[in-house]
């Protein structure tokens, strides 16, 4: 009677242990879950940022050639300005020019 008894007392014993250890289990698989959603959210995360960072950078690549194509139109404006004016210039040399000769002519 003394044997069931402690036995008894034995089979609760592994029981309750069991059935904490059964708890801590569920309680680490939670954890693991918790862990897993997060990488999940961060992975989701991240590739949205590389996302944008490629459209960023395709934008930017984008503006860049713009303003490059400006810069060199707005550099041949400027040339053909600067060519424009010494041709004024010139022109304007060979009037004063004449208009001496024509002076020096008449006195």
């Amino acid at each position: 009677n003394a044997a069931v008894e402690a036995k008894a007392v034995e089979e609760a014993h592994l029981t309750r242990t069991v059935n904490e250890e059964q708890a801590e289990v569920d309680r680490l698989q939670s954890e693991v879950a918790e862990v897993k959603a997060m990488m999940d959210s961060t992975t989701v995360e991240v590739s949205q940022l590389n996302s944008e960072r490629t459209n960023t950078t395709v934008e930017m690549q984008s503006k860049k050639e713009a303003l490059a194509v400006e810069l060199a139109e707005a550099t041949a404006l400027t040339n053909a300005a600067v060519e424009a004016k010494a041709v004024e210039e010139a022109h304007l040399a060979r009037t004063v020019d004449e208009e001496q000769a024509e002076v020096d002519r008449l006195q």
